[in-house]
C-alpha cells in the first residue's frame, strides 16, 4: 500500500502479494467563542493491517498504526492536514497535505 495507508509505514516497506487493513479515525473542529465552527481541528486515528502472499492460509502478523493530525480548514472541504503517524518497529511518519482522504 501507499504511506497514507497506515500512516507511520513508509511506502513500500511491507511488501506482499496480499494485503488488508482497517482504520478508525476521529475528527474535531474547535468552536470560537460565539459558538460557531472554527478553521481549526485535529484528528486521532488507530489502525491494523496484515499482509501475505498468495500461497499463504492467513495473513501473518499485523501491522498497528496509531497518530494524531491537525487540520485547519482553507475553505469548505479544503482542508491543510498535518499528521503524525506512528507504527511497529520504531516506525513513523510525518504527512503533509491540501485534502481529505475521504
Amino acid at each position: 500500500g501507499t504511506g497514507y495507508d497506515l500512516r507511520g509505514y513508509r511506502e513500500g516497506r511491507f511488501r506482499d502479494t496480499r494485503a488488508i487493513f482497517g482504520v478508525v479515525e476521529y475528527r474535531h473542529m474547535f468552536l470560537r467563542g460565539n459558538g460557531q465552527l472554527s478553521r481549526h481541528g485535529y484528528v486521532a486515528w488507530a489502525g491494523l493491517g496484515a499482509m501475505g502472499g498468495l500461497d499463504d492460509a492467513a495473513f501473518d502478523g499485523g501491522l498497528p498504526n496509531v497518530g494524531v493530525g491537525y487540520r485547519f480548514q482553507l475553505q469548505p472541504r479544503a482542508n491543510v492536514r498535518v499528521d503524525w503517524g506512528f507504527g511497529a518497529h520504531g516506525s513513523s511518519g510525518i504527512y503533509f497535505n491540501f485534502t481529505e482522504a475521504f
